[in-house]
């Protein structure tokens, strides 16, 4: 495990600084929007001065049902 970041470093910056994405090659893995850019599966989002299409309004529902089911699986 690496140090804690000073609480105002973004996520994205945390997790690069971090190395941990090294070990995730050919599988990224499930992340919210703050790794948005970081080859990580991410929630849609949305365009500035836009709206989400109704496929992009679905995968984001998709993503909440996974990123849930993993919350579940972590907390038993």
């Amino acid at each position: 495990m690496a140090d804690p970041a000073p609480g105002s470093t973004h996520d994205a910056k945390a997790i690069r600084l971090t190395g941990l994405l090294e070990h995730f090659p050919n599988t990224p893995p499930v992340a919210d929007k703050g790794y948005t850019g970081l080859g990580m599966i991410t929630p849609e989002r949305k365009p500035a001065h836009g709206e989400l299409t109704e496929n992009q309004k679905q995968y984001n529902k998709t993503m909440r049902v996974i990123q849930n089911c993993f919350c579940i699986i972590l907390v038993r």
